[in-house]
């Protein structure tokens, strides 16, 4: 093998920062829709399928979007973008865009079944989050000519928040829990009224999380805690661990403690979407103080955010509090809000005068029957053109039962509709239609989750 050799200058200032943006780029997610670029080709493949067909293998589903996006990583990262996006679980997405039909990672095991055992399609929130007007604004990107996915999707809210970023590139690193949307939604609409939005407004929230989360003011960290109940001198049970713990990594705690002789034995009832360990303990244990308890079995989990993304401009940038996050996000959506109803306002009108020309056309069809009879196309054409028709061929293409009185009232109550809706188009602005969807957003924690999720109990869990 022949070795080539180069500068360390010329490798730092090509190769290494060439590696260090594409590192960047795949782990650091964007501030306008909270996704990776792997995230973003799943989401664009899976809508070329259509949005409302049924379910498809996770396995299925990685070749089709491979071959629709031009993925050139392994197939494997492609499943693990898939499933990431689909996993509804504490600690995971508050707002899952795809189902997790099968056996998905819970709270139980962070591993999921054969990506050929396990299904998914689109959940309830993907069109709640993002719009289908919206997707008037997507500028795909090209791969030899072909479009695939978009350079980002635009949402209704800051999404980096909602279900939260983890990634580490190259001098860079992103983690940022999540909160509730609803509380985001807040938020975003105090920033669009003008309002203040207070430091340490929002606090991390987790679907399903039933301990609590509370902010250090002092240290700016997360602290989450999870649930220690003394039941009587012998017994204590905990009903919840803190975000990030599975069933088995912490069964493998509660055997320490055992070896330790802190506790004597433990079972547990846990299930995929809850902890329940009922642990049996010297009089000795029970009798300590409840926070020393709380530590003594890892309850008390802290963490510090590290809000980076990619921002509006495409460059990274750390910022310093969620309510920063809210307030470019907030701005720059605005944007695209009047963008969008500036795009609305041409198409709209197009469809008017296109409406309006087929109502005239079917008019002057039906008083000119004649005119129409053993005429070939080049005559209709010319016959089109003289009487000031601009879209002959979309005119004549139509069926001949279009071609009725019927159709004259119903494409007058279709003109009549669509000025109706340019004109609020036109008197409307982008901020108060961003409000207005705001407002109608709610948030409903069961929308993500499959209809029979596995409920088993963990099974018996003694000392080894």
């Amino acid at each position: 093998m022949a070795y080539r050799r180069i500068r360390v200058k010329h490798f730092m200032d090509s190769n290494f920062k060439e590696f260090s943006l594409a590192d960047n780029v795949r782990s650091i997610p964007k501030l306008k829709d909270g996704l990776k670029p792997s995230q973003r080709k799943v989401i664009y493949g899976l809508g070329t399928r259509g949005e409302n067909v049924k379910e498809i293998k996770v396995a299925t589903l990685a070749e089709h979007v491979s071959g629709k996006t031009d993925y050139h990583h392994g197939g494997g990262s492609l499943v693990g973008a898939i499933v990431g996006l689909a996993v509804s679980y504490p600690g995971t997405n508050n707002m899952n865009f795809l189902m997790p039909n099968g056996q998905f990672p819970s709270r139980l095991t962070k591993e999921a079944a054969a990506e050929r055992y396990i299904f998914t399609e689109f959940s309830p929130y993907y069109r709640q989050i993002f719009r289908k007007e919206d997707d008037i604004l997507l500028e795909h990107q090209l791969s030899d000519g072909e479009k695939i996915e978009p350079y980002n999707y635009f949402p209704l809210l800051p999404m980096p928040l909602v279900n939260g970023s983890d990634g580490t590139g190259t001098g860079h690193r992103s983690f940022i829990l999540q909160y509730h949307p609803e509380h985001v939604r807040d938020a975003c609409l105090k920033v669009l009224q003008g309002k203040k939005l207070p430091m340490d407004s929002l606090i991390p929230w987790f679907k399903g999380f039933n301990g609590t989360v509370a902010k250090d003011e002092e240290t700016a960290q997360i602290e989450v805690r999870g649930i220690l109940t003394v039941e009587n001198t012998t017994t204590i049970r905990i009903t919840e661990l803190p975000v990030g713990y599975y069933h088995d990594q912490y069964k493998d705690i509660l055997y320490e403690l055992v070896d330790q002789g802190f506790i004597k034995d433990f079972d547990s009832n846990s299930t995929a979407t809850k902890f329940d360990f009922e642990i049996t303990c010297p009089r000795s244990t029970t009798a300590l103080d409840h926070d020393v308890l709380m530590r003594k079995f890892k309850l008390i989990a802290r963490d510090t955010e590290n809000f980076t993304l990619w921002n509006e401009k495409d460059e990274i940038e750390r910022f310093d509090t969620p309510e920063d996050i809210v307030k470019r996000f907030v701005d720059w959506r605005v944007v695209g809000y009047e963008e969008r109803r500036k795009r609305l306002i041409t198409k709209t009108t197009e469809e008017v005068r296109f409406l309006n020309e087929k109502l005239r056309f079917i008019l002057f069809y039906l008083d000119h029957v004649d005119d129409f009879k053993g005429k070939r196309k080049d005559d209709l054409v010319k016959l089109l053109l003289d009487n000031k028709f601009a879209d002959y061929d979309d005119l004549l293409r139509q069926q001949i039962w279009k071609l009725t009185r019927d159709e004259i009232e119903k494409l007058k109550d279709e003109i009549k509709d669509a000025s109706a809706y340019l004109a609020e188009l036109q008197g409307d602005t982008g901020a108060k239609m961003y409000e207005r969807e705001l407002k109608a957003f709610k948030y409903d924690p069961e929308q993500g989750e499959p209809a029979n999720p596995a409920q088993a109990p963990a099974g018996k869990r003694k000392k080894k």
